[in-house]
């Protein structure tokens, strides 16, 4: 059997030993909102599995090509706000203008952000278990 890859706090040198590169991140415009109590627990359906988002979550939306009817009809997912916090900033660029599924998820609360911070990946010879906080 496999031994699962456990997220913790991993130390460069440790990451680098078990065959794994840092990967810059492309910057990408996320737009997100805190989740209300009046919305909380939020299901979130990932295609292998259905997660909780709790009040206070962050809510992160994909604002795509097209407006959605719906905030529901947008690619979501949620993050701990301590992992918000460490892992994205605000929208930074002076000259940007909202298109109309940014406006739309503004009007619905949310403000623009990226995820600054890159990656550490590797490529994996055999299927192995991944145990992180998301995974839970």
């Amino acid at each position: 059997m496999v031994e699962p890859i456990r997220q913790r706090d991993w130390q460069k040198s440790e990451l680098i030993a078990q065959g794994f590169q840092y990967y810059e991140r492309k910057k990408q415009l996320i737009m997100a909102a805190r989740l209300p109590e009046s919305k909380a627990p939020l299901r979130i359906e990932y295609p292998s599995e259905v997660a909780y988002a709790q009040a206070g979550d962050i809510i992160i939306f994909d604002p795509g090509m097209m407006p959605p009817k719906r905030l529901g009809g947008y690619d979501f997912w949620s993050v701990k706000p301590d992992i918000f916090r460490k892992t994205y900033r605000r929208w930074d660029q002076p000259d940007w203008q909202p298109n109309p599924q940014e406006r739309h998820l503004m009007n619905h609360g949310c403000k623009p952000y990226y995820k600054h911070a890159g990656l550490w990946a590797k490529r994996l010879s055999a299927p192995t278990p991944i145990e992180s906080l998301e995974g839970d």
